[in-house]
C-alpha cells in the first residue's frame, strides 16, 4: 500500500514536471513569435522612417539647389542691370555734351541697316512737330552721333531688343533688332516720346530710372 502511494506521488510529480516543461516550451514559442512579430513591426517602422528621412533629405537638397540657382541668376541679373546703368549713364552724358557743345560734333546721317542687318537705326517724329524744320533736322543730325553707342548697347546683349534716345524737341533715334520695325528706310509711324511714362518720370527725377513692366 505504501509502495502504491509512493508510486502515485512519483507519477504526479512526473506529470507536473512534464506539464511544467510543456508550459515553458509553449511560453518560449509564444515569446519567440512575439519577438518575431515585434521585430517585423520594428523593421517596417524603421523602413518607413528611413524612407521618410530619405525623402526629406532629397527634398531639402532640391530646395537648396533651386535656392542656389536663384541666387546665381539674381547675381547675373544684377550685373546685367549694372551694365545697363553704366551704358545709359554714358549715353546720357554724351547726349548732354552734344547739346551743350554742338560745335564739337559733325552732322551725321541715320545709318539704317547696320552690319549684317540684325540691327537697324531709325528716327521717328512726333505728329505734333514740323519734321522739315531746319533746326529740327540739325538736331537730328547732331544726335545721330549717338548711333554707335546705341548700337553697342544693343549688340552687347542679345536680350536687348531696342535702345533709343528721345529729345524734348519731339523725336526719337533708336537702334532696333525687332524685324517688324524695319521697313527699308521708308517713313516710320509717328511716335511721341514726350508723353510716355518713362520719359516723364526720367524728366521729372532728372536721373536714371527703372520703370515697372508695361505694354509699349
Amino acid at each position: 500500500m505504501k509502495i502504491d502511494i509512493e508510486r502515485r506521488v512519483l507519477i504526479m510529480m512526473l506529470l507536473c514536471s512534464i506539464i511544467s516543461v510543456i508550459i515553458s516550451a509553449a511560453l518560449s514559442l509564444y515569446g519567440m513569435f512575439g519577438v518575431k512579430s515585434v521585430a517585423l513591426e520594428t523593421g517596417v517602422a524603421i523602413g518607413d522612417t528611413a524612407a521618410k528621412s530619405s525623402n526629406e533629405i532629397l527634398e531639402n537638397q532640391a530646395k537648396e539647389a533651386i535656392s542656389q540657382a536663384a541666387k546665381e541668376k539674381a547675381k547675373q541679373i544684377e550685373l546685367y542691370l549694372q551694365n545697363i546703368q553704366t551704358g545709359t549713364n554714358l549715353l546720357s552724358q554724351e547726349m548732354t555734351n552734344i547739346m551743350k557743345n554742338p560745335q564739337n560734333y559733325s552732322a551725321e546721317s541715320i545709318l539704317g541697316v547696320v552690319g549684317d542687318g540684325s540691327i537697324y537705326t531709325k528716327v521717328q517724329y512726333s505728329p505734333e512737330i514740323n519734321r522739315n524744320s531746319s533746326a529740327l533736322q540739325n538736331e537730328v543730325a547732331l544726335l545721330a552721333n549717338l548711333q554707335d553707342m546705341l548700337i553697342g548697347l544693343n549688340d552687347v546683349n542679345k536680350m536687348v531688343a531696342s535702345t533709343y534716345v528721345a529729345s524734348e524737341s519731339g523725336f526719337i533715334i533708336s537702334a532696333d533688332r525687332t524685324i517688324d520695325m524695319q521697313n527699308n528706310g521708308s517713313d516710320y509711324e509717328p511716335f511721341e516720346p514726350r508723353t510716355r511714362p518713362w520719359y516723364k518720370k526720367a524728366q521729372q527725377e532728372q536721373k536714371l530710372i527703372f520703370t515697372d513692366v508695361f505694354n509699349d
